[in-house]
């Protein structure tokens, strides 16, 4: 049997070295060549080569035959090992999915990726499920004191639904009394660690959207509701669109200045825009429309006691309080002088007021005078629902409040400005705000009313129905009241109407 083995006859040196670190496995020679693992033989002199010599290579652990490989596939391999590829959370949910259905082993194989990785996401699957889908890894400081930050967390929920601010400097002094009272003396609450506990949890602070209340649960059967009275109302009555209105005040401010600005990508922080200094200085407007898209006379409340001395525009009320905002006393005022002169009021007084909860809305006072004097319903719209069932809310508000900016914008850029001796620009005057209000309200269509009109209160299912006076009303057209009534609305001091006199009777 020596001349079968090819080892033999290559006459390989016999050495311990060789028989113990060889890597040449001793066949018999059938003609197909010889297997090679290395350098290193092992000769037929020392072992021989019958079947013992085969036992003796084939039970060492480092001469197992293994497959063959190129050099070229030793260095891919070799640089496999060497580079780490990144995977997207979403990447890893896929090996995940096809790993539960056909195995780790089958999903490693498809994928390219070795079975403990997968073993590893697996078990780390719900960490996973928290990260974005693009993101590759899972890296940043862990929270070091979870139950600190659990608890901080439930106290701003408690806050957002209770509807009150939080920012940044009172979670971290909350969070300081928290590991106050938990002793933990090593914790800061510092800048850093706020920041990375709302990117844990999920928190931000964007701008404010709505001051609105929130909606009630029931929301939708409120809606029903409101809708069906307001049909029976109209129904009843036999009213039409000229003869259902809606009331509504807008706050607004001297200076319309955004929060935001356009500015160069990169820049730290943002100047605000040019302004007399006037942003905390308000005053409220009341708007008022009919179903049929007229437009009342707007009404100003400033914020002061006494009555502005300069002279105003005509076709506006101009009122003063110490809040600037309505009241009981202002409400039956507006009902007098804008509410009683509305377009047909004074042969058909009969009609409907839309109005929100508002408190000087629904005084006791008040209801009287609509009903009794003015032969007006009010229809009071659900706490919470503003939004939703307020013509004037529908979009003219806002349209409304567009065009205010707009006359600001105007004013600031092209007025010729004044200046105090402290070198502040003066704010504009009454009579600039009055046209301000005149202008805007202007700009709003009759369609836009119509519109807001159909959203919210006529539906599709209420019929109103339309007289000739509805179909050819404008807002420049003759009002059999307005001779009578410009006794007492004249806008001139010398003409106001103080009462009759004992002479007179």
């Amino acid at each position: 049997m020596e001349g079968d083995c090819l080892a033999c006859q290559a006459g390989v040196p016999t050495t311990r070295e060789n028989y113990q670190y060889g890597m040449m496995l001793h066949f018999p020679n059938t003609g197909t060549g010889t297997t090679s693992y290395g350098s290193s033989h092992v000769s037929s002199d020392a072992i021989g080569c019958d079947s013992e010599h085969i036992t003796l290579k084939m039970n060492r652990r480092h001469l197992r035959p293994r497959p063959i490989a190129s050099s070229k596939q030793k260095m891919e391999k070799e640089k496999i090992r060497k580079t780490r590829r990144p995977f997207t959370a979403g990447f890893k949910f896929s090996v995940i999915k096809i790993a539960k259905s056909k195995g780790n082993r089958a999903a490693g194989r498809e994928f390219g990726v070795d079975e403990s990785i997968i073993r590893r996401w697996r078990a780390n699957e719900e960490l996973l499920q928290a990260l974005p889908r693009n993101k590759k890894a899972n890296r940043g400081k862990k929270c070091q004191h979870p139950a600190i930050e659990q608890d901080l967390v439930k106290w701003i929920r408690s806050l957002r639904v209770s509807g009150r601010d939080v920012t940044t400097m009172q979670i971290r002094m909350k969070a300081l009394d928290l590991a106050k009272s938990r002793e933990v003396n090593s914790f800061l609450a510092s800048p850093n660690w706020c920041f990375r506990f709302m990117q844990r949890h999920k928190l931000s602070i964007p701008l404010m959207t709505t001051v609105g209340q929130k909606q009630p649960e029931d929301w939708e059967e409120k809606m029903v509701s409101f809708r069906g009275n307001v049909a029976k109302l109209v129904d009843n009555k036999s009213l039409s669109r000229s003869k259902v209105g809606n009331m509504d005040e807008v706050p607004l401010t001297f200076d319309a200045s955004s929060y935001r600005a356009t500015t160069e990508s990169g820049d730290t922080s943002v100047k605000v825009p040019v302004t007399t200094g006037n942003e905390n200085n308000r005053f409220t407007v009341v708007l008022s429309c009919l179903g049929d898209g007229t437009k009342l006379p707007p009404m100003v409340i400033f914020r002061r006691v006494t009555m502005p001395r300069e002279k105003l525009p005509k076709g506006i009320v101009v009122q003063c309080n110490k809040k600037g905002w309505m009241t009981e006393e202002l409400m039956l005022e507006w009902a007098n002088r804008v509410w009683r002169g509305r377009p047909g009021a004074c042969f058909s007084p009969r009609g409907a007021l839309i109005l929100d909860s508002m408190s000087a809305h629904t005084a006791p006072g008040v209801k009287d005078h609509f009903s009794k004097t003015l032969k007006t319903d009010l229809v009071i719209i659900p706490s919470g629902l503003t939004c939703k069932l307020q013509p004037l809310e529908g979009g003219v508000n806002h349209l409304f409040r567009t065009q205010i900016r707009t006359e600001w914008e105007k004013c600031m850029q092209e007025g010729i400005h004044s200046f105090t001796t402290s070198g502040k620009m003066c704010t504009a005057t009454f009579a600039d705000v009055c046209q301000w209000v005149l202008t805007a309200w202007g700009k709003v269509t009759r369609e836009t009313i119509v519109n807001s009109f159909r959203k919210t209160v006529f539906s599709a299912n209420i019929e109103v129905t339309e007289s000739e006076d509805d179909v050819d009303s404008d807002d420049s057209g003759c009002d059999p009241e307005a001779p009578a009534m410009s006794l007492f609305h004249s806008e001139s001091v010398e003409s106001d109407f103080d009462g009759f006199s004992e002479s007179d009777l």
